[in-house]
């Protein structure tokens, strides 16, 4: 009765793991140095970009 032995399953995909170990802050300047960014001239381009 009761529980002999747990185990747990690593992550197979290393960035995976880094990903989730940074901050938000880290997370943004990774995200700009890789170019998943957006930008726009002014707020009126973002929203007509948006759809609102």
């Amino acid at each position: 009765m009761g529980v002999e032995k747990v185990t747990t399953a690593k992550s197979a995909c290393k960035s995976a793991e880094r990903r989730r170990r940074l901050s938000r802050y880290e997370q943004s300047l990774l995200d700009a140095k890789e170019g998943r960014v957006n930008s726009y001239e002014n707020s009126e381009e973002f929203f007509k970009k948006m759809g609102i």
